[in-house]
């Protein structure tokens, strides 16, 4: 398992005035969009992200795969299963909504259309 935040100063901390740029403490978050080094930081966390990855799938590869059985089952073993699921559940849901939205769309634009409403003579059943 594996979890690296980005330092954001705690107000009343030790370290809280050497960070400089942020206009509220809402933005006091584990992913600081707000600090200049972000972009390079961020970069960095997701080296180590794969570098763990790459050793993960060298040396224990059925632990990876039984990860993944994991969270297709829902049943998690560690915080990174349970996160991965959140994650993608909530893409799913966001998918799936957009989806039904377009239908939802593409019905009422039929519905509004002229003459969807009126019969066609040609395709009467005698």
């Amino acid at each position: 398992e594996i979890a690296q935040f980005i330092v954001t100063p705690i107000p009343g901390s030790a370290i809280a005035d050497a960070f400089r740029g942020y206009r509220d403490y809402s933005e006091l978050t584990f992913s600081p969009r707000w600090r200049q080094d972000y972009a390079e930081l961020h970069r960095r966390r997701l080296r180590q992200y794969a570098a763990f990855f790459f050793w993960k799938i060298v040396r224990y590869p059925h632990r990876l795969l039984r990860n993944g059985i994991n969270v297709f089952r829902g049943r998690f073993e560690t915080k990174m299963e349970q996160a991965l699921f959140r994650v993608t559940l909530w893409r799913l849901r966001r998918w799936w909504q957009s989806v039904r939205a377009g239908q939802e769309t593409g019905r009422a634009q039929a519905e509004s259309a002229p003459g969807s409403h009126e019969v066609n003579e040609n395709l009467k059943v005698p």
